[in-house]
This record gives C-alpha cells, structure tokens and sequence, in this order.
C-alpha cells in the first residue's frame, strides 16, 4: 500500500470513529482536533490550485478549531 493511501485509511477509521461518539468533551475534543489537523492538511491544497479564498476560509476554520482545542481542553 503506498504511503498516501496509508494515510488516507488511517484518516477514514479516525473519521469513523470520531462519527460514532455521542457529543461528549473526549468526543468533542477528539472531533475538534481532526478538524483543526484536515483543514491545515487542506490550506496548501488550496493555495497550489489559487484557491486563496478557499485557502483563507480553511485557514480560518483550522483557527477555530484549534481555539476549540484549547477550550474543550481547559474545561475537560
């Protein structure tokens, strides 16, 4: 299997798994977390094709998400 399709799988099982909790803080940290680490892993996507708005908006979501991070964690 070659390395991108590795992780591609590894992204589909933590999709799944993440899809399959109820709204709990682990559950709502862990779902935060994967959109802060796909919309990062998608900016320069959008940045090689001159997608700048799209690249901005990911960017501002991957912000978002992180901001999430940080407050589920505080409170966890």
């Amino acid at each position: 299997m070659k390395k991108k399709d590795a992780v591609v799988m590894q992204n589909i099982e933590r999709f799944d798994k993440i899809v399959g909790e109820t709204s709990t803080s682990r559950g709502d940290l862990e779902s935060a977390r994967y959109i802060a680490d796909m919309t990062q892993e998608l900016v320069p996507l959008a940045q090689a094709h001159k997608l700048e708005f799209l690249a901005y908006l990911l960017d501002l979501a991957r912000l978002e998400a992180e901001a999430e991070v940080k407050r589920i964690g505080e409170t966890a």
